[in-house]
């Protein structure tokens, strides 16, 4: 550089050079500080867990972990805690005790003076519980009759060949299953009452078939669908002794129904939602359904011999299937078009109106489809960002804020405000950050823009999936108290009876009175069914 060009250039921009370079090398410096500061924090835990492994080897304590104060975050206005109701639940009214004896306590007339007189009374509930042993011995007349060659021999009704009574097995039931009380322990109280019952009995007793609840369950689950506007599905997994298994939970408002399959196909979670009474159907809908999910022209050539408008049983439809040339998962996918056939064909069960999933790939196949935020914003929590957490937390604010407004939205819609929500959508998830994991996931996001901003035309839907996740933790913690069945029974009678506790809480039933009412037939209580619809 010449003189005569120095000569030109001001003190000013001199200045701004200089401090440009400065502010450039302290952001720099700033940035190594925190990158060293978190490997630190890092450093510093795996130690501590090193020491924590050497202690256990020895056979020492670990040292105790201590949880520190959560911080309460500031939160933008328009958003609104998903765990909360659509609408703020009613005040709780105190709920009057049930008096089942009423007695007058008198004021000892030796205390009184002359000059006391009546002038009312108070009261007081005493709450107390009697629990006793009811044994009673039957003595059955038999008479014999010679020209038949028959003994004819009196029966009770209700007790259907069993040692054991209804209120007794209704104990047994709500102990187990609503109570989560493992069966070693139940047989444990039985017997400090002196009730004589095996390991064995009881373990029949509590897997024994129940076809008569299975019918109330189902009645129960079409009537909620016809009331029901929104519907949630999700799945777990757990054992059946060392083979995995898997749980389907489909819920809505009014009923919880949980149903467990040996895989986790598609055709499963139909199974799950459409009913018990499963019906096939491989007319033109169940054809689009393959082409939708991408089948190949060959596929298509060889399912095309199974075309009918017949509703086929799930033995017949399966036998047709057999002649066929396909591997078995494309016999899995046809099951799974002729399935989805039938039901919009309304072959089987009231019509689904939505659901609302994570993006599991089983769980799509509904058209009416909304997915679940919760989950769309936990992955970002899981990326890995080591030393860049600080995108990814002002990320996930800007999704919290979105999923307030969504919710406001979903209160009161108006048109102005869903083309600002779109647009404030492709704004957050077109956006490009420093980290390629971060920009990868927000294009995933991107893909199911249709299925996130679906509640958009449809605002009656909810947008998180919170009803079925606290319905399927039922049975999760019940896994962790009783870990796994031993047989398929169990299974069913895990399934079977977390459902009816469910749908009977939802309905505002007692689940004891309910198992009391059916061991002993009194049929006082109407069918789940009923109430649902009388709701």
């Amino acid at each position: 550089m010449g003189f005569d060009v120095l000569k030109n250039i001001s003190i000013k921009k001199v200045k701004h050079w200089i401090r440009k370079d400065l502010n450039q090398k302290f952001i720099e410096v700033v940035h190594e500080l925190i990158i060293s500061k978190e490997k630190n924090i890092q450093d510093q835990k795996k130690i501590a867990e090193l020491e924590d492994e050497v202690r256990r080897l020895k056979g020492e304590q670990a040292r105790p972990k201590f949880k520190g104060k959560k911080k309460i975050k500031k939160r933008d206005t328009s958003e609104l805690d998903h765990d909360d109701d659509d609408e703020d639940p009613p005040a709780p009214k105190k709920k009057s005790i049930p008096v089942d004896k009423e007695i007058e306590v008198e004021v000892d007339q030796k205390d009184l003076p002359k000059d006391a007189r009546f002038i009312g009374t108070t009261e007081r509930v005493i709450q107390n519980l009697k629990i006793e042993r009811k044994n009673i011995k039957f003595v059955f007349k038999r008479y014999y009759s010679p020209s038949l060659k028959k003994t004819f021999v009196g029966e009770i009704e209700g007790l259907d060949g069993s040692k054991f009574g209804g209120d007794l097995r209704a104990l047994i039931d709500y102990l187990y299953f609503k109570l989560r009380v493992p069966h070693e322990k139940v047989r444990e109280f039985l017997m400090e009452f002196e009730i004589e019952i095996s390991k064995g009995q009881l373990c029949r007793m509590l897997n024994e078939s129940r076809h008569e609840l299975e019918e109330e369950l189902e009645g129960a689950r079409q009537a909620s669908l016809i009331k029901s506007k929104t519907n949630h599905l999700d799945e777990t997994g757990h054992k059946l002794s060392n083979l995995p298994l898997y749980t389907f939970c489909f819920s809505n408002i009014y009923m919880t129904f949980l149903k467990t399959f040996g895989r986790k196909t598609k055709a499963d979670a139909m199974s799950t939602v459409f009913g018990m009474n499963e019906a096939y159907c491989f007319d033109h809908t169940a054809i689009n359904y393959l082409i939708s999910e991408g089948a190949g022209e060959k596929f298509l050539k060889e399912s095309r011999k199974l075309f009918s408008n017949t509703v086929f049983t799930r033995a017949s439809f399966f036998k047709l299937l057999e002649g066929l040339e396909l591997s078995k998962p494309q016999q899995t996918k046809v099951k799974e078009a002729a399935m989805y056939g039938a039901y919009i064909k309304k072959a089987q069960g009231p019509p689904l109106k939505y659901l609302v999933t994570d993006d599991a790939k089983n769980l799509n196949f509904w058209r009416r489809h909304q997915l679940c935020w919760v989950h769309e914003i936990r992955k970002y929590k899981l990326l890995d960002v080591y030393g860049h957490s600080t995108i990814v937390d002002e990320l996930i604010d800007e999704m919290r804020i979105f999923y307030g407004k969504l919710r406001a939205y979903r209160k009161s819609p108006c048109e102005d405000q869903k083309k600002s929500l779109t647009t404030l959508f492709n704004k957050i998830f077109t956006q490009k950050t420093l980290l390629n994991s971060v920009n990868e996931q927000l294009a995933l996001t991107m893909k199911n823009k249709k299925k996130l901003l679906y509640v958009l035309e449809h605002p009656e839907v909810e947008i998180h999936n919170n009803l079925v996740e606290r319905d399927i933790r039922e049975k999760v913690i019940k896994q962790k108290i009783s870990l796994f069945n031993q047989s398929w029974k169990g299974v069913r009678a895990w399934d079977l009876m977390l459902s009816l506790s469910g749908t009977c809480k939802k309905n505002g039933v007692s689940f004891f009175k309910f198992l009391l009412d059916r061991h002993n037939r009194h049929e006082n209580l109407p069918y789940l069914g009923q109430l649902i619809a009388q709701s």
